[in-house]
């Protein structure tokens, strides 16, 4: 008949999660009331079928992902150094005004101008994925050429820019040293005030 012949499609439930397909190329319409649960697709499968990628597939693997921002401050005068203020692990976690230690994680939440701006970055930017790179040198190579060959920076400016990259990175849990002394932080009791 027409309908063996013509290729189901996944409908979209209201609040936007894929509905299965059972064996029988039904659709659960009904998620809520459905004494199976199994019939509500994982986020990561949904990633997945919107990529168009075979969720089957033994080769994709899915693994966690730690992503941190780093900004470039000066310190010490006219030193620059790249330091953690974020990290995202499941949640994401900020750098508490101090900077002594991380917040409590949390839910990030994006404004949508954020998400348009990510959108058109990821669009007309500079993103390489699966590079191999074993350095940050060598990655700040791979990144820098990439630009220069896509006319988003001119040759003149990229020894420049690969000198700001190479800065030194400071990771929150690491401590400046003064003196070859570590800095502690200053500890009082309610009595000594």
């Amino acid at each position: 008949s027409s309908d063996e012949e013509r290729p189901r499609k996944v409908m979209l439930s209201r609040r936007g999660r894929l509905a299965s397909i059972t064996d029988d190329g039904d659709t659960c319409k009904n998620l809520k009331n459905s004494p199976v649960t199994s019939h509500v697709t994982p986020p990561a499968q949904r990633v997945q079928f919107i990529l168009g990628e075979d969720a089957d597939d033994a080769t994709l693997e899915s693994h966690p992902l730690f992503s941190e921002m780093e900004e470039l401050v000066r310190v010490d005068g006219d030193v620059l150094e790249w330091r953690e203020t974020a990290r995202w692990v499941k949640f994401e976690e900020d750098v508490e005004e101090g900077g002594n230690r991380w917040s409590k994680p949390h839910v990030a939440t994006l404004s949508l101008h954020s998400l348009f701006e990510l959108r058109s970055f990821i669009l007309n930017g500079t993103v390489m994925l699966d590079v191999e790179a074993y350095t940050l040198d060598q990655l700040a190579d791979l990144v820098l050429d990439n630009m220069v060959n896509t006319n988003v920076l001119t040759l003149e400016f990229r020894d420049q820019v690969k000198e700001v990259l190479l800065q030194r990175h400071r990771h929150q849990h690491e401590r400046r040293k003064e003196n070859n002394m570590s800095r502690l932080p200053i500890i009082r009791s309610l009595t000594e005030i």
